[in-house]
């Protein structure tokens, strides 16, 4: 038995013998282009569901009955950002255009059409290829005279006003971040003898390469977040507030292709500024902070891989007091006055290690500066733990630990007195790295037991008042650790 549904895609039942195989049948992949008629139907993207075919125009011609207009929304969305797909209101591309879409989107609702025509038209130029399109249509009643079709919100924005007959105005604003792309407000005119219209299409909302930011607050985003942003940018952002203000940004995401791609960030307007940072890959601290009222951010990519980008929020600070520090990971932070002459402590976490100034203090001057920065909490390599309790990191916990370590660390309590170890992590490259514990101080002294790879030890008891942990991991393959 075999069954068709219009041109694109052709299945088929196959009743064989028992005990014989059912073969594959081949599949009729969607063509480029095409006539549509009939009140209701599918498009689809060349090659679809796979990938679609590049370097090619194609153009599908759908007709519905003259009694009605068409109506078509998007299932699926999703072209490289050079490639696009354009809806005209007509049966050429000589007719009012409709839509223009790219990038990823999905059930979004499209301007309605005014004739019982319209022409789709896929332009797949750029040499990258993406899912393509699912594109539903089907023929609804004509709009009346006086009212207009129903308005979609932008993506990245809202839409200001639901009224949609004639003589109404129908505004449009962007999320932060995003700058809006045609007209901010259009309205529903008559036209004699046809359907209501719009003035206008519907705007975009977009992310600008560059800009200049004067607001008290704001957002920068890379381009066409939250997609990953376009190969070969130069972009170009210059904060600028009022004087005795200084800026603060907040890093929500951050992601570029490492060593490559580089965000940089210049404390003043121009760079010749001192640079606060450059910041690629994922690393980029959470809050920087400027000493003046302009901060200019200078954004790269090159011509080849790309990844998720940014998400930056700024804010007006006052230059009377310092800028909040850091509290550094897996830290703690003692004190929130930062005004001249206070005192910021930090301390870190069991396990870690304070390295750097542990306390910092709000310099007098021009320019509110801390005296130090704030200190960083690693897990060393190593120690003498001389504490009744305590607790004991391999380096880079909670990350994996780097390759080629000889740690060694003793624990040193009062005669008469043993140690209960416990662990509550356990992971390493199996029988590569391992780690050992023996009762005394040498590499001689009795073994109390030696673990390597991700099942988590028993609770170990030592009967002397001397106890030596050792961890050893080669150059390859690296774990969490313990």
């Amino acid at each position: 038995m075999y069954c068709t549904k219009h041109i694109q895609l052709t299945c088929a039942l196959v009743q064989e013998k028992k005990n014989t195989e059912i073969p594959f049948i081949r599949l009729s992949l969607a063509p480029c282009g095409g006539q549509y008629d009939g009140s209701e139907g599918v498009v689809l993207s060349p090659n679809y569901p796979l990938n679609y075919t590049t370097r090619q125009t194609c153009s599908y011609y759908i007709t519905v009955s003259t009694q009605f207009v068409v109506f078509g929304q998007f299932a699926v969305f999703q072209t490289a950002m050079n490639d696009s797909v354009e809806l005209f209101d007509g049966a050429d591309e000589n007719a009012r255009l409709l839509s223009s879409l790219a990038g990823s989107h999905s059930g979004e609702t499209l301007p309605l059409a005014t004739s019982n025509q319209i022409m789709l038209r896929f332009n797949a130029k750029s040499g990258q290829s993406a899912r393509g399109f699912h594109f539903v249509y089907q023929a609804v009643p004509r709009t009346s005279e006086s009212q207009c079709s129903s308005v979609p919100e932008p993506r990245y924005g809202r839409r200001i006003g639901s009224e949609f007959s004639t003589g109404s105005v129908v505004r449009f604003e962007c999320s932060p971040g995003y700058l809006l792309k045609g007209s901010s407000a259009i309205w529903c005119q008559a036209v004699p003898g046809a359907l209501a219209q719009w003035n206008s299409t519907t705007p975009s909302c977009i992310v600008p390469c560059s800009g200049n930011l004067t607001e008290r607050r704001g957002t920068i985003l890379s381009p066409a977040y939250p997609e990953p942003y376009p190969n070969s940018l130069n972009c170009l952002w210059r904060i600028h507030v009022s004087e005795g203000a200084g800026i603060q940004i907040q890093v929500v995401t951050f992601a570029t292709e490492h060593n490559w791609d580089s965000l940089e960030i210049y404390d003043g307007g121009d760079m010749t500024a001192p640079k606060l940072g450059s910041f690629s890959g994922t690393t980029a601290p959470a809050l920087l902070n400027s000493t003046s009222n302009q901060l200019l951010l200078h954004f790269q990519s090159d011509i080849s891989v790309v990844a998720a980008g940014f998400h930056l929020e700024y804010k007006t600070v006052g230059l009377t007091t310092c800028p909040e520090p850091m509290i550094p990971a897996n830290g703690i932070k003692s004190g929130d006055r930062y005004m001249v002459n206070e005192v910021v402590a930090f301390s870190c976490e069991p396990g870690y290690t304070l390295q750097g100034h542990s306390h910092i203090s709000c310099m007098p001057g021009t320019v509110r500066r801390w005296n130090y920065p704030p200190p960083l909490c690693i897990a060393r390599c190593s120690g003498v733990l001389s504490e009744m309790s305590g607790v004991i990191l391999s380096p880079g916990f909670p990350g994996n630990y780097p390759g080629n370590l000889d740690c060694t660390w003793q624990i040193t309590l009062p005669t008469g007195y043993g140690a209960h170890i416990q662990f509550l992590n356990f992971s390493s490259e199996d029988n590569h790295d391992f780690l050992e514990v023996r009762a005394g101080p040498q590499h001689s002294s009795a073994l109390i037991g030696q673990f390597t790879g991700s099942q988590i030890p028993p609770l170990l008891l030592s009967t002397t008042h001397l106890t030596v942990i050792h961890f050893y991991s080669d150059h390859s393959e690296n774990r969490p650790g313990f």
